[in-house]
């Protein structure tokens, strides 16, 4: 197995391994995608952006109109930056008139997951690296972290994953598994089941966060 072989992976499969289950692929700290940086803006601006991208995702055409009136200049400026960053993606073209973000869509499917729920993810994933990295230096231990993991049963031959993981501590032999929601839906039988999963050691633990 390739992440057995891996020293980045190998105490993070290994971990795994004991539950059952298989990596077929994730991703380290280390790897930035172009659309970070788009994320974390929307979380410095706020609810206002929150809405905006909110609006994005679920639009039904393919232009929209974001209203901003009642806006501070400050935030109104924000949010054209958001929209250019966006641009500078390709997911859309985008221009202010008066109190108006005009839209068009580009049609880039992984524009409307990035709306709809993965900018979440990023801004989790980022809250946690940064919070290690300052409890990591007060108290000197070793952590890594992972993300977008894509897990399959080890009696299973298949790409498809049986589950798939947001955010993903490896400290020590532990595991800390950070699960992301952007809606109201909890998913409660799921939450359960993966508590138990990775609750059973005693010391691991499965945490849902909100944004």
């Amino acid at each position: 197995d390739e992440k057995f072989a891996a020293r980045k992976t190998r105490k993070l499969a290994k971990s795994f391994s004991e539950l059952g289950y298989r990596i077929l692929s994730c991703r380290s700290k280390e790897d930035r995608t172009p659309s970070d940086r788009a994320a974390l803006l929307i979380w410095k601006i706020g609810d206002a952006a929150k809405d905006f991208v909110k609006k994005l995702g679920y639009c039904p055409e393919e232009e929209c109109a974001y209203s901003l009136e009642g806006l501070e200049d400050s935030v109104k400026n924000s949010l054209y930056q958001l929209g250019e960053a966006f641009a500078r993606l390709g997911w859309i073209s985008c221009r202010r008139e008066k109190n108006l973000l005009k839209v068009v869509i580009l049609g880039v499917k992984e524009a409307r997951t990035f709306w709809r729920s993965e900018w979440a993810e990023i801004v989790n994933r980022w809250k946690v690296v940064v919070a290690l990295e300052s409890v990591s230096k007060k108290h000197h231990f070793k952590y890594d972290v992972f993300y977008d993991l894509k897990l399959a049963k080890y009696d299973k031959l298949t790409s498809c994953p049986d589950m798939q993981l947001d955010v993903v501590v490896q400290l020590s032999d532990r595991l800390f598994v950070f699960e992301t929601k952007t809606g109201f839906d909890l998913g409660i039988d799921k939450w359960i089941d993966r508590a138990r999963v990775f609750g059973a050691d005693g010391k691991s633990a499965f945490i849902t966060c909100y944004s």
